[in-house]
Formats: C-alpha cells, structure tokens, sequence
C-alpha cells in the first residue's frame, strides 16, 4: 500500500505495510465489538504481524463463545519457538483459566514464571489470578508482590498501560483499594480502548458495595464495545446488587 505525503514542494511516497494495517485495522474491530470482521481482518494478516494477529484472533474467538476453534489455535502457537512461543503459552494458559482448568494452566505458566523473576508480567498475572481461582491466596499474593516492589524501586514504566494495570491489580489484591482504584483510572487514561481496565475496577468495586460506581465502569467498555460480554455480565451483577432487578440482569446475560 503506497500512501503520498505533501511536505513544501517535495512529494514522498511512503511504503505502509499490509500486514500492519490489517493488524491495526483487526485489533480496532475488536476493541469495538465487531467481531466478525475482526476475526476477517486478523485471519487475513500475513508476514511478521501474523502471530501477533492470531494471538488476537484467540481473544477474539473467546469473546464470542468459539472456545474450541480458540483452543485450538492457542495450542498451535503455544508450541512456537522462543518469545513467541512464551506469548502462546500464556494465552493458553488464559483460556484454561477461561475453561475453568486451574492445573493445566498452572503447570503451563510454571516454567515461564520461575525463568525471570519480573518478567514476562502478564504470565505471572495470569499466575496470580489462576491461584486466586483455586482459593491459594497467599500464593496468589507472593507473585503480586514483586509488582508492588517495581513500582517501589521506579522500575515499573508508569507511561506503559498494561504495566500500569498490572500494578493496579497487585493493589488490589493486596488491599490497597484506593490505591488501585487510582492506578485503575490511570491505566484506562493511558488507552481508552483498555476494556479489561475497566472490567476488572468494576468488579473491584461491586466487591467494595460501590455498585453505582462499577456500573459506571462496565458502561464505559459498552460505550466503545456494546457487545463485550464480561461487561454485560457484570452489569448484570451490578442489576441484582442495586435493586434485584432481573429483568434487566437477565437483558445483559442474553446479550
């Protein structure tokens, strides 16, 4: 694809990668609820940006309930090599989570954890949280905890979202509520397209009875993505804890 720039007198022909494009263009379509063309785009995506577009294409596929077609291609790229291959473990690792078999995720994550003290941070959040899953909190806590201590020693990047998250959720599963609240807003101002941000401050914030607040986060996602269905479940939770509505908890859930 050929794009011309003006810049005074002279023309220049800038050369844009197709594949890049389509990679932009499919993670655009998630982000905002169209999942059918997003799964067009990614699956269309060749060349160096085709892992990464399948890595997507997984998240895709579980948003809308393929979860087999998404195990299956999160296996696959689970058994690339290097650091690709670590980026597929955790993502099948996540949809294990997602299937609700702790073990196999565990022992999945395990060998990526114990490699690097610190990183990469998104399997020991995932870790993390599998713990949480199987009710072994203070594991759970130990590996939320060199989170918290990067951000002690500056060694965490504040300008990175998906870090900035991550620290929000140490906080918040180490109790430091406003704190997290605090790193939550920071990370959604950072990328406003960050939905998990907002999913997960509120469901921190139903957890804390402030259940007008979360459905101002769940609303939020919906703004940009009217058809993510963690926010519609827990907009669903927010009906029943506000007034027992189920009428309109019953709307979220079938949408």
């Amino acid at each position: 694809m050929l794009r011309v720039l003006l810049v005074g007198p002279l023309v220049w022909v800038m050369s844009v990668s197709p594949a890049h494009a389509d990679l932009a263009k499919g993670r655009e379509k998630l982000n905002h609820g169209d999942y059918a063309e997003a799964l067009r785009t990614l699956e269309a995506t060749s060349g160096r940006q085709r892992f990464d577009a399948q890595l997507l294409k997984v998240e895709a596929l579980m948003r809308i309930g393929k979860l087999s077609r998404a195990e299956r291609l999160a296996k696959k790229l689970a058994n690339a090599s290097g650091d690709r291959g670590i980026r597929g473990q955790i993502s099948y690792a996540e949809l294990l989570r997602h299937t609700g078999r702790y073990a196999e995720a565990k022992r999945l994550l395990e060998p990526v954890v114990a490699s690097n003290a610190t990183k990469p941070r998104r399997a020991r959040y995932v870790h993390a949280m599998i713990y949480r899953d199987m009710g072994q909190y203070d594991r759970s806590e130990k590996l939320f905890l060199p989170i918290d201590a990067q951000y002690r020693d500056r060694s965490l990047d504040e300008k990175n979202p998906e870090q900035v998250f991550y620290l929000a959720e140490s906080g918040r599963y180490l109790e430091s509520f406003q704190f997290a609240n605090g790193f939550f807003n920071d990370a959604r101002a950072l990328d406003k397209s960050f939905h998990q941000a907002n999913i997960e401050q509120g469901h921190m914030l139903l957890h804390k009875y402030a259940a007008g607040d979360a459905e101002q986060s769940f609303d939020e996602v919906l703004k940009t993505d009217p058809n993510h269905p963690d926010a519609h479940a827990g907009l669903a939770r927010v009906k029943l804890e506000q007034s027992y509505d189920l009428a309109a908890a019953t709307y979220h859930l079938d949408r």
